[in-house]
């Protein structure tokens, strides 16, 4: 159980197939190693929240035409720049098969293709969760458990050494995620702003 007996994988979630592996640790991540890949994490999950915000919501009148084609030639040499960070990070660290997966702030469950890790192995979760941006993150934990559901054996991973401001962003990532869901369930939008 986690915070306040609840377990990880309750509440929100992004639930989709995802490019993951399941890596078992030898041995026990040092500090210096669990340090290193949170921050690792949290710049992923920044880049991932800023590739999602837009200018749309701007009132012309707010930019002079100067500056919006300015913003436009940024923007687009960015795009250019992260197009190609993206193919490079996909080619040097590829985070493995596309994989049913139902990601929570504090743990993940994953559909055994094979055979599952037992509970209590210690290892890490590779995910990339942005097909845009290739950096995957690098989620440190234990195998909590094993469900069955229609589907098939869904593996259940609590995540450990992650910090607090990753969980944070990983929260903001899901609500994001699920209001985009939503949002488009209900048809498009109105252009009222």
């Amino acid at each position: 159980m986690s915070e306040a007996g609840v377990e990880p994988w309750t509440g929100l979630c992004i639930s989709a197939t995802l490019p993951f592996s399941f890596r078992p640790d030898a041995k026990p991540p040092t500090p210096d190693e669990i340090a290193a890949a949170d921050a690792t994490n949290l710049q992923t999950l920044v880049v991932d929240a800023s590739l999602g915000e837009s200018r749309r919501g701007l009132d012309a009148a707010e930019l002079d035409t100067n500056r919006q084609s300015d913003l436009e030639r940024l923007e687009s040499k960015v795009d250019v720049m992260l197009g190609m960070l993206a193919r490079l990070a996909a080619r040097d660290r590829p985070p493995g098969e596309p994989c049913p997966v139902r990601l929570f702030a504090r743990g993940i469950e994953w559909r055994a293709m094979g055979a599952a890790p037992r509970a209590g192995i210690s290892g890490a979760v590779l995910l990339q969760v942005n097909p845009a941006f290739a950096q995957v993150l690098t989620l440190s934990g234990m195998v909590a458990g094993q469900r069955q559901g229609a589907e098939g054996t869904w593996v259940q991973f609590r995540f450990e050494g992650v910090g607090e401001r990753v969980v944070e962003l990983l929260e903001r990532l899901i609500f994001r995620r699920h209001r985009r869901q939503v949002a488009g369930s209900h048809g498009p939008a109105s252009p009222a702003g």
